[in-house]
């Protein structure tokens, strides 16, 4: 016989009989089903259980944890399944329970999956010859979708304790289908998720294609190439994650085990916020390719230039840190141990690239303070040379007559002294020249007008010339020319031309310097030994 349908069936005919027979109380089952599937013998036993189940007012107690329903009979276990609203009572059997003749295809209690959350306190009595199996027409997952026995389903705080079972058969049902399923599914399983899948891939490209055909080229039609851009960034990331969201999905409506299934979940998670990020940096340096490289270059500055890789590098590194640190929490994983470690790591980086850190912010005072610029000749620490390169962590230097390349961390070179020869009006160059003491001051002041003359007329000299005549002595007229090579000028070959110019000027007016100056040694003692 049918035990729980026994106990719908009985409470029925309670209901029925309600002018002959008392009503039963609220604690006892009052639902019913809409029709009576017995038969002769099943309305026989119904009868029989009718006086059970209305007899079910327990044999006392208010269902709380202080004074619980206290159940000695089968029919009042049965009542306990058959309410709902009993499913958050309290019990306690005062009495051993024989369900001998019962047959049961669901479980006594919460047999429709509302979970027990109440307690059935068996008290040292035991629930003896329990019989359950799945009908005869019903599919291989069962009546109850496989749940057989006393309970169904627990719930948060829901207890069965001190309670020995004797004498129970538990009869499942054969799935004649498992011989033709794989990996837990059947062909048509497989063949769903397949299709699915392929769905989402079909669908992706057909958004790729219109993308190309029409999206793309209504934003070629616009002023602004934002919308370009955008687009153009946007495509694959959004492709790519209806591709994962397919296969999710396809996967998801397979039979999973939990393990599998937590997994798949996992997986998920991971790929869609790598998904974001790769979205987001894409976003970002297309818009600071098309826009902040451009302004940077036509800016006199070249901080900018600089600094705008290394902000970019930064902003990149940091949505991809935060883009893992969400996928691995996402995934269940304990990010904040992880993120404890990274810490103390990080504070050993530091330390151990402080020397790397000053020479960064060495870079940055030299971009900001601009005390020379690249294609300048510099002296510092001891090196006379040409900028040559200037980056966030060193000054590259080519030395002036070796040609070699020396390169200096920044933090060097923004604490010394800098000497820029390239921001000098000119080199200055003086030279005395002595005339032979027979110069009158005709000649003498012709010889100062050939060397202005010279001095002025050389490209590679600035414009202001100095002469004069510096000093009278018994040997020499002296006279001085002073004047300034340009900075980007060669020193020696400048100097070289003037010279030769001097020498072949003086030489064509008989303008003659002295030869050599007298030396005279005086003698203060002599002493004869």
């Amino acid at each position: 016989m049918e035990g729980a349908r026994f106990a719908d069936e009985a409470t029925m005919i309670c209901e029925t009989r309600a002018a002959t027979v008392p009503r039963c109380p609220r604690t006892t089952h009052r639902r019913m089903h809409s029709s009576v599937r017995g038969g002769v013998v099943g309305l026989l036993v119904a009868v029989v259980l009718a006086g059970a189940v209305c007899a079910a007012t327990f044999e006392g107690g208010d269902g709380t944890p202080a004074d619980p329903y206290r159940i000695a009979t089968a029919g009042q276990l049965i009542a306990v399944g058959s309410d709902p609203n009993l499913l958050d009572k309290h019990f306690v059997l005062t009495a051993d329970i024989d369900l001998t003749g019962f047959t049961f295809e669901k479980p006594l209690i919460a047999p429709d999956g509302t979970p027990f959350t109440g307690t059935l306190d068996a008290a040292g009595h035991r629930i003896a010859n329990l019989v359950a199996r799945v009908p005869v027409e019903a599919d291989s997952a069962g009546a109850a979708n496989g749940h057989l026995g006393l309970v169904g389903k627990l719930g948060p705080g829901g207890q069965i304790k001190n309670l020995a079972i004797q004498n129970a058969t538990i009869t499942g049902a054969i799935d004649s289908s498992d011989d033709k399923k794989i990996y837990g599914n059947t062909l048509f399983q497989w063949i769903r998720a397949s299709i699915i899948i392929m769905a989402a891939v079909v669908l992706a490209r057909a958004i790729y294609w219109g993308i190309g055909k029409t999206v793309k080229r209504m934003a070629a039609k616009t002023r602004t190439r934002l919308d370009d851009i955008l687009i153009d960034m946007i495509e694959e990331p959004v492709l790519l994650a209806i591709v994962v969201f397919g296969i999710w999905y396809g996967l998801h409506t397979l039979t999973l085990s939990k393990g599998v299934a937590t997994f798949v979940d996992k997986v998920l998670y991971i790929v869609m916020s790598l998904n974001i990020a790769w979205l987001i940096t894409r976003v970002f340096d297309a818009l600071v390719e098309e826009y902040l490289v451009p302004f940077a270059k036509k800016t006199e500055s070249d901080l900018d230039d600089h600094l705008i890789p290394v902000i970019r590098k930064g902003i990149n590194i940091s949505v991809w840190t935060i883009a893992i640190i969400m996928a691995m929490d996402n995934a269940g994983y304990d990010v904040f141990s992880i993120l404890a470690g990274l810490g103390i790591g990080g504070l050993a980086f530091a330390l151990a690239a402080q020397e790397t850190v000053g020479n960064f912010f060495g870079g940055i005072a030299i971009f900001t303070d601009k005390p020379f610029k690249v294609g300048d000749r510099i002296q510092v620490r001891g090196h006379d040379g040409v900028v040559t390169a200037v980056g966030l962590r060193s000054t590259k230097i080519r030395t002036r007559y070796e040609g070699r390349i020396v390169t200096m961390p920044n933090s060097l070179v923004a604490t010394a002294d800098i000497v820029n020869v390239d921001t000098e009006y000119g080199r200055q160059m003086f030279a005395v020249y002595r005339l032979t003491p027979d110069m009158d001051d005709r000649r003498i002041t012709l010889a100062m007008d050939i060397l202005r003359r010279i001095a002025e007329g050389d490209p590679d000299t600035q414009d202001k010339v100095v002469t004069g005549f510096f000093a009278i002595t018994e040997y020499s007229r002296d006279i001085m020319l002073l004047y300034w090579i340009k900075p980007d000028a060669s020193n020696l070959k400048t100097r070289t031309r003037i010279n030769l110019e001097i020498v072949r000027r003086f030489k064509e007016h008989n303008i003659e310097l002295v030869k050599a100056r007298p030396v005279h040694t005086k003698i203060d003692k002599v002493e004869l030994v």
